[in-house]
């Protein structure tokens, strides 16, 4: 007769699932936290360099995010695939991919496999979020980074060493079962924290947070329902006036009776800020319905024909039909509904079947601070926010590292508070340059590799060409205009230049001189800076001129070149002179007499070249 052999199955079950229970550890120089675009980047350079390091997912694959935002699935980030002839350049090609991660795959001139390009996942130019879940997961897997998804970071600490670098201690949780409570739990050590979560927390005020039995009073735009009989013929109130606010009003008003969208900000296009984060005419569809008198309406608190003041606050209450009212009054006064008898216009109360909030994400600070005490843990959520920007990004320094933890850095959009409404730095094809930018700060701060840099001979016509090259092709600096730059170091003593590209700006004009002076310059070295501007009076619908023009009265953006003098002490400002390409339509900058010429005359008069590099090719 066989044996049973179901118990001693069932016990070595059991004792596999202990086991997995049991605290385990692991370390590593470098922990990456957060498996969307930011942290799959860091994390391939991180790869490529050969470091020590880990990315940590608490979902079961990257771009969790992505996986269901934007509600209505279309990106608002574009994907151009064909280009002019003039720029067939792979990194002229990425100032018009704004999906694709960096790699050595999507800078060359031969891709060895294009599906490292988003463009191989999508034809449309505003792409479906599923494609970049499926573009970023294939990324992870192509590129075999070291990822550990189902593992979410629940706390951090840090462990004070005399004699060595502090050690952070992340405590984490790894699902390893089909139940809830199936989880491993265990730390890991980490030298250097790179914290890419995102923004992972919706806004929600407490004013917007009340429910009863018919459920909530106001609807948050990410888990709403969106089937359309849930605003079939009723009167929706969106709170936001950013693209999420406008892609839900355009996608519900076919079937809405009313919808009005409210917010105490003007409304900000992106066609005329030229943020990309504003309002973009692929959600703008609604604006024109409201100017078409369509019955639906968009307000500001702010506007003087609602009685409105900057001190007044909205108040939701249930009304007795049903539906939610809308009250604005003082902050201070307290609002009894009981003692309404009617809902008007002029009492400043209003009507609605549907409230939806839009209005934003900002940082998830809670792993940071004790959750369970203990002396080493980091400082409280609130030190690590950014006191300005609303309180939504990290508190960071010049290069990413935060204000109040030494070696802890943010990654992706997290590094957006420097550039906010100023740059893409909140955006793939910006914080993409941004990342590449810290991990080669990373390299050379922590393993002396030197900033990426080529060697020219100080001759006044190869600064030129470089210069040039760089001007029609890099994309980095296009995107990260005014944040990124690349710098020109002439030192005769040395008898030779180094051509630096995508240093921050920031850091080169820093007073302190570690972050670039003292590796670069010495007692008589010249810089020169180049970076994309817009004009001072771009914001507007015609920031492109009709006319040729010298390049310092531009509007719209264009190649800006700055002189330093540099000593070891810092970069001296104010600049010795400034030159400004004229801007073009065609971004092409390679015209003789347009471009080529005036900047070859501007560098001899600007810089004492040798005698024999004092005359125009």
């Amino acid at each position: 007769m066989k044996p049973n052999m179901t118990p001693l199955l069932l016990l070595l079950s059991t004792a596999l699932f202990c086991l997995a229970k049991m605290t385990t550890a692991c370390q590593h120089q470098y922990c990456v936290i957060g498996g969307g675009p930011g942290g799959v980047q860091m994390a391939y350079f991180l790869h490529k360099a050969n470091r020590d390091y880990v990315l940590f997912e608490k979902h079961d694959h990257a771009a969790p995010f992505f996986e269901y935002l934007p509600r209505h699935r279309k990106l608002i980030s574009i994907n151009k695939k064909s280009v002019p002839r003039h720029g067939q350049h792979p990194d002229f090609r990425l100032r018009h991919d704004w999906n694709s991660l960096l790699s050595e795959n999507a800078l060359s001139e031969s891709s060895l496999d294009p599906r490292f390009l988003f463009g191989n996942w999508s034809d449309e130019y505003y792409p479906d979020a599923d494609d970049l879940v499926r573009y970023l997961n294939y990324f992870v897997s192509a590129g075999k980074l070291n990822v550990q998804y189902s593992t979410e970071v629940s706390n951090i600490f840090r462990r004070k060493s005399p004699n060595s670098p502090d050690i952070f201690d992340l405590e984490l949780s790894r699902k390893v079962g089909l139940n809830d409570d199936d989880n491993s739990a265990y730390t890991c050590a980490c030298s250097y924290l790179i914290v890419a979560t995102g923004l992972g927390a919706p806004n929600n005020p407490e004013n917007m947070r009340g429910q009863d039995e018919h459920g909530p009073l106001v609807h948050a735009y990410e888990d709403v329902d969106l089937s359309r009989e849930n605003f079939r013929g009723k009167e929706v109130l969106i709170l936001g006036k950013g693209n999420a606010a406008f892609e839900l009003a355009s996608n519900i008003s076919a079937v809405s009776a009313v919808t009005t969208v409210l917010s105490r900000t003007e409304l900000r296009m992106a066609y005329m800020t030229h943020y990309p984060g504003d309002v973009r005419g692929l959600n703008s569809r609604f604006l024109d319905q409201y100017q078409l008198k369509s019955l639906d309406q968009i307000i500001d608190i702010s506007d003087p024909g609602m009685d409105f003041g900057s001190d007044d606050t909205l108040h939701f209450t249930r009304w007795k039909d049903g539906r939610v009212a809308l009250q604005v009054s003082k902050r201070a006064m307290q609002v009894d509904p009981t003692q309404l008898t009617s809902c008007e216009k002029k009492k400043r109360c209003f009507l609605f079947d549907v409230v939806v909030r839009c209005i934003g994400w900002k940082f998830n600070s809670s792993m940071f601070g004790p959750q369970h005490g203990g002396d080493g843990s980091l400082s409280s959520s609130s030190r690590i926010v950014a006191p300005s920007v609303g309180k939504k990004y990290p508190h960071i320094d010049l290069w990413y590292q935060s204000m109040n933890e030494p070696n802890v850095y943010f990654a992706g959009t997290l590094m957006h508070s420097h550039d906010w409404r100023k740059s893409a730095g909140g955006f793939i094809h910006g914080f993409r340059y941004l990342v590449r930018a810290l991990h080669n700060h990373l390299e050379e701060s922590n393993h002396g590799v030197d900033w990426p840099s080529t060697t020219l001979s100080c001759e006044m016509q190869h600064i030129a060409d470089a210069l040039l090259d760089r001007v029609n092709t890099a994309s980095g600096l296009y995107q990260m205009f005014s944040f990124l730059t690349d710098v020109v170091v002439l030192n005769k003593q040395a008898g030779q230049c180094s051509y630096l590209t995508e240093y921050s700006h920031a850091a080169v004009i820093s007073k302190d001189p570690k972050d670039f002076a003292q590796r670069w310059c010495s007692d008589d070295t010249q810089i020169f800076v180049l970076s994309f501007q817009y004009g001072e009076d771009f914001h507007g619908c015609g920031v492109l001129l009709t006319e040729n023009r010298r390049g310092e009265t531009n509007n719209f953006l264009h190649p800006v070149i700055t002189q330093y003098a540099c000593t070891r002490e810092g970069v001296r400002t104010p600049p010795m002179s400034t030159f400004e390409l004229p801007e073009d339509l065609d971004t092409d900058w390679r015209d003789y007499e347009r471009h080529v010429q005036p900047l070859q005359r501007y560098l001899l008069s600007a810089y004492s070249w040798d005698a024999h590099t004092d005359e125009l090719r």
